[in-house]
């Protein structure tokens, strides 16, 4: 059975979602459920070499460089990378519009503090940082490497797949010690954590709001505006002139509403294909709490709640 939702029963629904708890704000994007062999105890992937800690480190962080299906290393966050005097200067320019998940555009400073921070973990990072002699952002969009010699697997330092991955935060964040933990996770990758549905052992949350923005811009495209009725000032009085001007203006809004019939009917489908796609999630998500409870022997909603866990 096919759901088709009216535009007020939406309405309705949206409203309660979003007037709900911080679970319901979850239930209104794609939920993607990442189970790791372990539990994820440690939430920084510069601070240890776990596998599910770099797993999940790669949710929510982005490389400057990425290994494609050929185990070679391609720019990732970098519109480009330029070398000068014989492979001693390298050049990283990152892409337009990079930002981080809290709504900051992702800067040069931040990459070179990032860097720095990995570079002190890692083994990889550690002998890239042996052969600098000077990491540094000479513009918002530049990284420049000085380095003592050539350097040529730079890339693959910087793009490397096992821990510990170079990951780029926040200036804020990358300046914490080495040896300490970040635990606030602010990344520019492709999902977003949601710290305050974190239950240790339990479960790891992320969202993509995708299906949110694709529901809220067809339902705007949707709610334009009435065509404005049909008015020829230089019409003399009379009957006649009169029916003339309605006739002619019932003409011209009809034509204009056999063409906007045809564009509502596509974001019509867009708008009720997304809303059922949300309804069908919301009712996983719900079933999948429920299980999970059972399973576990432990109320995971109420952990998920302020002060209940």
């Amino acid at each position: 059975m096919t759901l088709r939702p009216s535009r007020r029963l939406f309405l309705g629904g949206s409203a309660a979602v979003l007037a709900a708890p911080r679970l319901s704000l979850a239930q209104g994007a794609n939920v993607l459920k990442f189970v790791p062999q372990t539990d994820v105890a440690v939430l920084d992937p510069v601070w240890t070499t776990t596998y599910p800690t770099r797993d999940h480190g790669y949710l929510v962080f982005d490389t400057l460089f990425g290994m494609d299906g050929q185990y070679r290393m391609q720019p990732q966050m970098l519109a480009g990378a330029v070398t000068e005097s014989d492979g001693r200067v390298w050049n990283l320019t990152l892409r337009d519009g990079l930002k981080f998940h809290d709504g900051s555009a992702v800067l040069a400073r931040d990459c070179v503090a990032s860097i720095k921070r990995w570079g002190a973990r890692d083994a990889f990072g550690q002998v890239l940082m042996a052969a600098t002699d000077e990491l540094s952002a000479p513009d918002d969009k530049t990284i420049r490497f000085r380095l003592k010699l050539a350097f040529p697997l730079l890339p693959d330092a910087l793009g490397k797949a096992s821990p510990n991955m170079c990951a780029i935060m926040p200036e804020r964040l990358a300046n914490t010690s080495p040896m300490e933990r970040v635990n606030e996770m602010v990344g520019s990758g492709p999902y977003r954590f949601l710290a305050g549905e974190r239950v240790p052992g339990a479960l790891m949350a992320y969202a993509i709001w995708s299906m949110l923005g694709v529901i809220i811009a067809s339902g705007v495209a949707m709610a334009r505006p009435p065509s404005t009725a049909f008015l020829d000032r230089a019409a003399p009085p009379g009957e006649v002139s009169r029916q003339l001007v309605v006739e002619r203006g019932d003409r011209d809004h009809n034509d204009e509403r056999n063409d906007t019939r045809e564009e509502d009917g596509v974001w019509e489908e867009v708008h009720e294909t997304a809303v059922n796609l949300l309804y069908v999630l919301i009712a996983l998500h719900i079933a999948g709490v429920a299980f999970e409870t059972r399973r576990n022997g432990r109320e995971i909603l109420l952990a998920m709640l302020p002060r209940r866990a």
